[in-house]
């Protein structure tokens, strides 16, 4: 029996380590299912910041690549520009967008609006129009991004 500090774990699980001392438990059987938790199904995106700008429209997301929140900015360092398409193919991808200035306005429009692949509650559009606006949205088998949370903090 493999045994993490103060547990033990049966030979069916797999551990691993992480940072050279801790321990995550990464396969499991859960119940009478024998369903099993993998590393490859727990990837999170939670490693920092990405900054990006908008170009005709469009920014594009790196689909393996793990990040938690994305910077966007005006083409052009413009006092404001719409969002219509966001470029990805990682279907379950959640995407999460902040205004990279608070004196640069992104106006995330929806497909009917803006002709793109977003999908906004209500078709409305929402302006990230300060660098605390959160929008938050997930990639769809289609490619297209639909919203899940939008957040107006300023």
């Amino acid at each position: 029996m493999a045994t993490i500090p103060g547990k033990k774990i049966s030979e069916e699980a797999a551990i691993t380590t992480l940072g050279g001392s801790d321990w995550m438990l990464v396969s499991r059987s859960v119940g009478p299912t024998n369903k099993k938790i993998s590393a490859d199904n727990l990837k999170v995106d939670m490693t920092g910041t990405k900054s990006t700008t908008i170009v005709a429209g469009e920014i594009t997301v790196i689909e393996s690549e793990p990040v938690m929140l994305i910077s966007v900015d005006t083409e052009g360092a413009a006092a404001s520009d719409n969002l219509d398409t966001v470029t990805c193919s990682r279907t379950g991808k959640l995407i999460t967008l902040q205004a990279a200035d608070s004196t640069h306005t992104i106006v995330i429009r929806d497909n009917a609006i803006g002709a793109g692949n977003i999908y906004t509650a209500g078709a409305a559009s929402f302006s990230l129009n300060h660098a605390r606006d959160k929008w938050l949205g997930v990639v769809t088998a289609a490619g297209d991004i639909e919203e899940i949370s939008r957040s107006n903090n300023a």
